[in-house]
This record gives structure tokens, C-alpha cells and sequence, in this order.
């Protein structure tokens, strides 16, 4: 099946990039959220693999990125249901293509369900606004208490949504930590 490219935004890169897939999209959704990596590209190269049982096969990996340190890692985005043995294959071989250059390597399979719909959801606020800077004082105050909870912030908000459009922008940021790995709710 031919795969259609599509454009997403990414934070990191400030403007668009190339996916192929919904998968993708949110690779790089999780990517932009990581402060260490500095630089994303996609299909970043056309790999000649040689598996040992047989025929030589052309591999493109999804995504390349770049860390602060500049240390270079290749990504390839693929389902846990279809990781079958010819993937498998070409990620081992893809791990040591990489490895002899001083790269990591790494497969990218969704995570949890939960996650990757709390990352879609705080995505929908990663962009600042101007209101945020004088909103963080009073996150920050709110945040603090032992029991605060996303509930905490919807009272305190008066309705007016500053408080509460900057506590999903610093979620996202990682300022304002919760467990994303968990439904969100108001008891976050």
C-alpha cells in the first residue's frame, strides 16, 4: 500500500513536517514534547539492508532527530500488530546500520492508548498565548497545595479560561506535571 503524506505541525521545528500516518503524527507529537530534542526530519535516508536469509531489500526509516548533546537517532514508527519477522528483521539491521555510526535507533510502536489521547488532547494547546506569563503565578500557587488537582484549577478560573488554557499549555510543556499515562480527569 502506497502511503500518503501529510503535513503536521511541529514545535520543535516550528513550522510543518512530512508523516505518513497517524502513528507518525504522533511520534512527533511525543518528540516535540521532549525539551532535549532540538531537530526532526523525516524519511531521513534510504537504507540498501542485506538480511541473511536472502534478498537484499530497501528500507526508509520515518523520522531522524537530533538532541541537544547532538547525539542522532532513527526512528521507525510500526504497530506492535505489525511488527511482524520481515520488520523485525530490518530493525536489527537497521539498529546495527546505525550503531556502526555512532546512532541510536529506536521503534516508536504508540504506547498506550490512554497516553497518546492525553498528547493529542494537551497538543490542542502546545501554542503559548499571551495570557499564560501572567496566568503561571497563580498555576503555580494552585499547583502547589499537596492536594491540588485539575479541579483545583477549573474553580479558580472564573470562568474567564485563562487558568485553564495555561494549565494544559504547562501541561504539555511538562511544567505542570501530572501522570499522562492515566485518563485525565478533573481528579488529576
Amino acid at each position: 500500500s502506497r502511503h500518503i503524506p501529510v503535513q503536521a505541525h511541529s514545535m520543535t521545528l516550528g513550522g510543518a513536517i512530512r508523516v505518513e500516518s497517524g502513528l507518525e503524527r504522533d511520534l512527533v507529537r511525543e518528540l516535540d514534547r521532549d525539551p532535549d530534542v532540538t531537530w526532526m526530519v523525516s524519511q531521513p535516508c534510504r537504507l540498501r539492508l542485506a538480511p541473511r536469509s536472502g534478498r537484499a531489500r530497501v528500507h526508509t526509516p520515518d523520522l531522524l532527530t537530533v538532541d541537544r548533546g547532538g547525539a542522532v537517532a532513527i526512528w521507525d514508527a510500526r504497530p506492535l500488530q505489525r511488527q511482524d519477522e520481515k520488520f523485525r528483521e530490518s530493525s536489527e539491521l537497521t539498529a546495527r546500520a546505525c550503531s556502526e555510526i555512532g546512532w541510536g535507533y529506536r521503534v516508536f510502536d504508540g504506547g498506550d492508548r490512554v497516553r497518546r489521547y492525553n498528547i493529542r488532547w494537551i497538543t490542542a494547546y502546545r501554542m503559548p498565548m499571551p495570557w499564560y506569563a501572567n496566568a503561571e503565578k497563580e498555576l503555580i500557587e494552585i499547583s502547589s497545595a499537596g492536594d491540588a488537582t485539575v479541579s483545583s484549577v477549573l474553580r479558580s478560573d472564573r470562568g474567564a479560561g485563562h487558568l485553564t488554557s495555561a494549565m494544559w499549555h504547562y501541561i504539555w510543556t511538562g511544567r505542570l506535571v501530572v501522570n499522562l499515562d492515566q485518563p485525565l480527569t478533573r481528579a488529576t
